[in-house]
């Protein structure tokens, strides 16, 4: 039930359909006729951020995974950009040890040739990057603010996605009116079938490109406040640091390379890169 999409606005069309239009017999759609989900096709029963919500932690329970871990995600091997992962050796014995590894070291037949890293060593680059950063940091903070006042104006997005919205609408009204007329009176299957798609697909097209659009002005909204985090971070560090700061480390680095060598790519989410 908590899975149905009738209780946000959506719905998925052709669940059924007439098998005789004289008696007006109808069977469940086993495949015979395509399917098609619509969006926002009638009022809500809940609204869709609610059900959305519970899609998430309905898929959460579904993966019973969650990690607290600060480097997570932020570690990537520079042979073949997989992530680096937590493992653990001689987890049973007084020689017990903590490292982070490319996840796909020994996947498939290229064996990466990235070295593992300890804890310490990722502390001790990013004091050495955030220090160099540190050392100009009136530059960077100015730079940075240019970069938020660009993410700020979002007016152009906004509009594509208020014409989208009404075009999609103009669609469900077509989409609407043809299935109606097609209930009331029998017609043409096939050239109805035709039709039906023609409009489905053009609305699929429609509801992507406000997808795309609205999924790029939210990475951009998501740009904004992270570059007000780390801007904000950077304003308090009146001098160089010497001891790891965990907030610092999630405020203001979006990535850190480890390659061949141990070379290292420390980006932070400026986009300022500091190479070792």
């Amino acid at each position: 039930m908590l899975r149905n999409e009738k209780y946000k606005e959506d719905a998925l069309l052709q669940k059924s359909f007439t098998t005789d239009f004289l008696t007006k017999s109808t069977k469940p759609n086993e495949g015979e006729l395509p399917q098609y989900y619509v969006e926002n096709n009638h009022e809500a029963i809940i609204k869709r951020e609610v059900f959305d919500l519970v899609q998430v932690e309905l898929d959460k329970l579904k993966k019973k995974r969650q990690t607290s871990n600060i480097f997570t995600g932020r570690l990537f091997c520079g042979d073949c950009g997989s992530v680096f992962g937590r493992k653990v050796w001689h987890s049973t014995s007084k020689y017990k040890r903590t490292i982070y590894q490319c996840n796909a070291k020994y996947k498939g037949e290229h064996k990466c040739q990235t070295p593992h890293v300890t804890e310490e060593e990722i502390k001790g680059w990013f004091l050495s990057a955030m220090n160099q950063l540190l050392s100009n940091r009136e530059e960077i903070i100015a730079n940075t603010e240019l970069l938020i006042d660009m993410a700020k104006d979002t007016s152009s997005l906004e509009a594509k996605m208020d014409d989208l919205e009404h075009q999609l609408e103009s669609i469900r009204q077509d989409i609407g009116e043809l299935v109606d007329r097609n209930a009331r009176k029998a017609q043409n299957q096939e050239l109805y079938q035709k039709q039906y798609a023609t409009l489905v697909i053009a609305y699929q097209e429609k509801q992507k490109e406000l997808h795309e659009t609205t999924s790029v002005l939210e990475e951009q909204k998501s740009k904004r406040i992270s570059l007000d985090g780390f801007i904000q971070q950077l304003k308090q560090q009146d001098d160089l640091i010497t001891d790891f700061n965990q907030e610092l480390w999630q405020t203001s680095v979006e990535r850190l390379e480890i390659k061949e060598g141990k070379e290292i790519s420390l980006t932070f989410k400026n986009g300022v890169r500091i190479d070792f």
